[in-house]
């Protein structure tokens, strides 16, 4: 940029003026908000009510959860079951071993 150039722009930015600050800014601020957090759809503040909404316009995949929840607690029971015959056997063994070694 020439220095005649630079010269002519600061001119002119000299020469535009701010605007005034109004007086009732912050009133105008304030009703503003108001107007908003006033007009703005109020959310839920109880996360039950959410997800009981939640629930009432997806039931198909809360049916698919509560199926998957009780597959895997019949899954995990069946597991503790099986790991209590296995500890099972093996004291049974130990206990013959130490029998026979006697």
């Amino acid at each position: 940029m020439k220095s005649n150039d630079r010269q002519v722009l600061l001119n002119t930015l000299e020469q535009v003026k701010p605007p005034d600050p109004s007086a009732n800014f912050e009133q105008r601020l304030h009703q503003d908000w108001e107007r908003l957090v006033l007009t703005s759809p109020t959310k839920s503040t109880h996360g039950i009510s959410e997800v009981l909404t939640f629930a009432w316009a997806h039931h198909k995949l809360v049916i698919f959860l509560a199926m998957m929840a009780i597959v895997a607690s019949v899954l995990l029971g069946q597991r503790m079951i099986a790991s209590a015959e296995d500890d099972l056997q093996q004291i049974d063994a130990l206990s013959e071993l130490s029998l026979s070694t006697i």
